[in-house]
């Protein structure tokens, strides 16, 4: 056997170690799938945590609104009491008993 022979079938033996761009690709084609996969499975756990927290943070919202409304309203009847001890205290005599 020629030396060229020899290294031809190295060279043929060696070429059979590399996988196949057939290989390469169905490997590539498998791993994509399983993050895409994965990618699906992490939006979906997201989206669902974001509903449980929407649920939470409703009512939330809904008992902040009406917190707001009645200080608001306790803070006008306080202005209201004010005003009208301060114009009590103006009138001539009414620390008398109106006498």
């Amino acid at each position: 056997m020629g030396w060229i022979k020899v290294i031809g079938n190295w060279i043929a033996g060696q070429l059979g170690n590399f996988p196949t761009a057939a290989a390469q690709r169905e490997k590539y084609e498998t791993k994509m799938m399983l993050l895409e996969a994965e990618h699906k499975k992490a939006i979906d756990v997201l989206e669902s945590e974001n509903r449980d927290l929407r649920a939470k943070v409703e009512p939330l919202s809904q008992e902040n609104k009406q917190l707001h409304a009645a200080v608001s309203f306790l803070e006008q009847r306080l202005k209201a009491h004010e005003d009208s001890e301060q114009r009590e205290s103006r009138i001539p005599g009414a620390d008398a008993g109106g006498y």
